[in-house]
């Protein structure tokens, strides 16, 4: 009975549910230019890879779409409200331009933090909202598309973040 609350719960926000995914993609490189060289190698082979997979489009992001998406996640309810116009009203600065704001001393994680983080044992409050954070060990190697679209589907505000790390073939 518990099970099928659960899934209706589930089928409920099904319709009004937004998903975006994100690839943060990492480097190990001796310095930028480096760095850059292995970018320009692997951002069309993701490209492309992405268009294969069922014609989804991946775009490298700019740094005030990486900040809008991270201010985002970190303010829960207040969407889309990133860089828009000056606001110290409940303690929160707010800027209409990134350089701007980096010129005056104010750091890009000082742009997207919330209000205060308040951490306990058991959950976290995030500015005016509550979390959760669960994690997951011992799932099987391969996770089937139908496991992600599952739990993307339940009827809450949820960051899923899949780490991936190559592991040398004589190590696995």
């Amino acid at each position: 009975e518990y099970n099928a609350i659960i899934m209706d719960k589930m089928t409920e926000g099904r319709n009004n549910i937004s998903k975006e995914c994100y690839l943060v993609v990492s480097a190990e490189a001796e310095d930028l230019e480096s760095a850059k060289r292995i970018f320009n190698r692997l951002d069309p082979e993701i490209t492309t890879s992405f268009k294969e997979i069922g014609g989804s489009t991946a775009t490298v992001m700019t740094s005030e779409e990486r900040l809008e998406s991270l201010y985002d996640i970190y303010n829960i309810g207040h969407e889309g409200t990133f860089m828009s116009a000056p606001d110290i009203s409940e303690g929160i600065v707010k800027t209409d331009d990134v350089q701007n704001a980096v010129s005056a001393g104010i750091a890009a994680k000082d742009l997207i933090a919330p209000s205060g983080i308040n951490f306990r044992r058991d959950w976290v409050r995030i500015g005016d909202k509550y979390a959760r954070v669960v994690y997951l060990e011992n799932y099987p190697n391969s996770l089937s598309d139908k496991f992600l679209s599952e739990l993307t589907e339940v009827n809450c505000n949820m960051l899923v973040s899949l780490n991936y790390t190559p592991v040398r073939q004589d190590k696995a």
